[in-house]
């Protein structure tokens, strides 16, 4: 985390009280969800790294970014680990390119903590679950700045050692003399993307959003979130309409698929929580973007 910015904001410390962003003021003064004890810890550390860059890393832009995810968090929502992205990242001193090799070695890391989180770690062990998950977002925030903190990452390989390790420590229960039927292990997270400033599905989301479909209906998914983004081209009040009508979009075609209206919730985000960090006005298909989940 910029050790520059310390001297940056001493320059200007008058003004310090209006450094912190007004998304870590709010996740400050939220109420922990208390549906699921994953939810609830997952709010507290997104808390604690949001608190922790703006008041001393006095990175303000990160300290928002992680209290965006915590007050999702707060509400009940489902919230993701961040996506790894090699897009430049540009700083006053220049600009910093992940290199392969570290990108290559994270996105091997999201996939065995996203299969140990889809394996069923948030209901069996959700504190160690919500540690390995915050501790990942706060490794992969540190390689965007090029100032990886070594404890990060440390944290996260520690809580995955944990977390893989219960399963096999566990007892086996004794086998049935009859088999019981068990439900089918289906995904719970699907993204659909969208062509620049448009809503339709395109033929390749409606693939994916069929096969959402058949599993939600497989798995007797009773509660379904859709989620709805945007890139960083054109206003926020523009983008948060734009948002929401993808979220609607895909709502509508899950309904055709034969999913209950009343179990699809819909919410749009606009520009706010980009999956690939970039400047304003970027355009970036990877954020024009739908999310799908299974709580």
């Amino acid at each position: 985390m910029k050790k520059w910015q310390t001297l940056l904001c001493f320059a200007a410390l008058a003004l310090l009280a209006g450094c912190i962003g007004s998304d870590v003021t709010a996740l400050r003064g939220a109420t922990t969800f208390g549906g699921k004890p994953f939810t609830a810890a997952l709010t507290d550390n997104y808390r604690q790294l949001a608190v922790e860059e703006a008041t001393q890393e006095f990175d303000w832009s990160h300290g928002d970014w992680f209290a965006r995810k915590g007050l999702a968090a707060s509400k009940g929502e489902a919230v993701l680990p961040a996506e790894v992205t090699i897009t430049p990242q540009v700083f006053w001193l220049g600009t910093y390119v992940m290199p392969q090799t570290k990108a290559d070695e994270l996105a091997a890391a999201r996939t065995r903590l996203i299969n140990v989180l889809n394996g069923g770690a948030r209901d069996r062990a959700p504190a160690a679950a919500a540690k390995a998950q915050t501790s990942f977002d706060c490794w992969i925030e540190d390689e965007w700045e090029g100032d990886p903190n070594p404890s990060c990452r440390a944290e996260f390989l520690r809580q995955m050692t944990e977390l893989e390790a219960r399963p096999a420590a566990a007892a086996p229960a004794p086998a049935p003399a009859a088999p019981a039927a068990q439900p089918p292990v289906v995904p719970r997270t699907y993204l659909v993307f969208f062509d620049f400033d448009k809503s339709d599905i395109t033929p390749e989301a409606a693939r994916v959003l069929k096969d959402a479909a058949d599993n939600a209906k497989k798995s007797g998914t009773t509660r379904i979130m859709v989620t709805g983004h945007t890139d960083t081209m054109g206003t926020v009040p523009y983008n948060q309409r734009l948002s929401e009508r993808r979220a609607a979009a895909v709502k509508d075609f899950l309904v055709r698929e034969g999913l209950p209206a009343g179990q699809v919730a819909t919410v749009g985000r606009g520009k706010s929580e980009p999956l690939v960090p970039t400047g304003d006005g970027v355009r970036e298909a990877r954020n024009r973007r739908a999310e799908i989940v299974f709580p």
